[in-house]
């Protein structure tokens, strides 16, 4: 089989733009939510300088505005008294109503001016915030697909991120042994490059789909998750690896070499 890294995501992205710097090459640990390429943040910028301006102007209308309402109240809670005194006319209190009602008006859209330019700046930082692509996890940067200066689209992979923190191998089965084999077998791997050593392991899936895509060599797709072993190498993802599934263990038996029996288990 092949050694797989259970995080492994090429990210992009969500914003267009250009690239401005690339902190990580390849090969660099990133922790999760360092920035691994940043675009050209000038536009964006500007946008976020231009929404608190505006929302500066906004929040200055609606103070203007609720000073002029609460003048606009206490005038009308005079007039009001006055008139049960009988020392206004009726006109003069729907004149004041009148007043108050406009001022009351111009503060509700006044306040609903300033919370759209406070909904103006999230959406400016946002944007800003969006011309970093942060590393989703732990990893290493596998490989980059674009270099500062291009020009990118939102979706489009820019980095390859593999984490090497949990490691499993993918191998093929032959249909003959798939009743003998379950999730939660014990396992042994061993590598191409690092002879001798055996990496511990798990059985962690076993495929309910037969691969017949080549009929001759039916196959089904088997999941050895590899125990951490901080004495031995760190393997790398993409290694050839041959796995051993233990069926069973039996203790204090003799042990006889294969090439030793002839037919009939003699």
């Amino acid at each position: 089989g092949t050694v797989k890294a259970r995080l492994r995501a090429r990210v992009g992205a969500e914003r267009a733009g250009r690239v401005a710097a690339i902190p990580h090459r390849e090969g660099s640990r990133a922790r999760r939510g360092e920035t691994l390429l940043l675009l050209d943040p000038s536009t964006a910028e500007t946008q976020l300088e231009v929404a608190k301006r505006d929302l500066e102007a906004a929040s200055a209308a609606a103070g203007s505005a609720r000073a002029a309402a609460t003048l606009a109240r206490q005038q009308h809670e005079r007039t009001a008294s006055l008139f049960k005194s009988g020392l206004v006319s009726q006109g003069e209190m729907d004149l004041s109503k009148s007043r108050l009602e406009s001022a009351e008006a111009e503060l509700s859209g006044a306040e609903a001016r300033d919370q759209r330019a406070r909904s103006a700046i999230r959406l400016a930082q946002d944007e800003l915030d969006h011309m970093r692509v942060l590393a989703p996890f732990d990893g290493i940067v596998s490989q980059r697909m674009v270099e500062v200066g291009e020009p990118v689209v939102p979706g489009q992979p820019v980095l390859e991120v593999v984490s090497l923190d949990r490691l499993f191998v993918s191998a093929p089965l032959d249909e003959i042994d798939i009743g003998r084999v379950r999730e939660r077998l014990p396992a042994r791997v061993t590598l191409d490059p690092y002879r001798g050593r055996v990496w511990q392991g798990v059985v962690t899936r076993v495929s309910p789909v037969v691969n017949d895509v080549r009929e001759q060599n039916r196959t089904l797709e088997v999941e050895v998750e590899m125990m951490p072993d901080p004495t031995a190498p760190l393997p790398k993802p993409g290694t050839s690896a041959d796995v051993e599934i233990i069926l069973d263990k039996r203790d204090g038996v003799m042990r006889v070499p294969t090439n030793a029996v002839i037919e009939g288990k003699q």
